[in-house]
C-alpha cells in the first residue's frame, strides 16, 4: 500500500479475511474492537460479516499478504461509497447482519515472535 493509502470500510458476508504484515505498519479499524496498529510480522483476521477498514500508519508504504476465497463477495456499509467499477452497478440492500465472533481462541491480531 502506498504512503497515504486506505481501504474503505467493508465486510464479507460469507467469509473471514486475514492479512500478514510483511513490512511497514497498518492501522486496522475492526467493528467491536479498539483500533490498533499492526507491524511487520503481525497477523490480523476479521470474521465474516464484520465491518473493517485499514490504512497506512505514519504515512509510509506498507506491504501485506492478504488471504480470502477467490471471488468472495464484498459489501459496503450504507455510509460508504462503493468503488466505481466498469460493468458493476451497486444496489442498496438491507442485510440482517451480525458481526462474526472470534471463536476457538482466535484474536483480532497476533504478533509473530520469529
Amino acid at each position: 500500500m502506498a504512503a497515504g493509502g486506505k481501504v474503505s470500510r467493508r465486510f464479507h458476508p460469507d467469509t473471514r479475511e486475514w492479512w500478514v504484515v510483511m513490512d511497514g505498519q497498518i492501522r486496522f479499524e475492526i467493528e467491536n474492537q479498539e483500533a490498533f496498529v499492526a507491524t511487520k510480522g503481525s497477523m490480523v483476521q476479521v470474521p465474516m460479516q464484520t465491518i473493517y477498514g485499514h490504512g497506512d500508519h505514519r504515512r509510509t508504504a506498507s506491504l501485506r499478504f492478504e488471504v480470502n476465497i477467490a471471488k468472495t463477495k464484498t459489501l459496503y456499509p450504507k455510509d460508504v461509497e462503493p468503488p466505481k467499477t466498469p460493468g458493476i452497478n451497486w444496489i442498496p440492500v438491507k442485510l440482517g447482519r451480525k458481526p462474526g465472533p472470534y471463536d476457538h481462541g482466535n484474536k483480532p491480531t497476533s504478533i509473530s515472535t520469529s
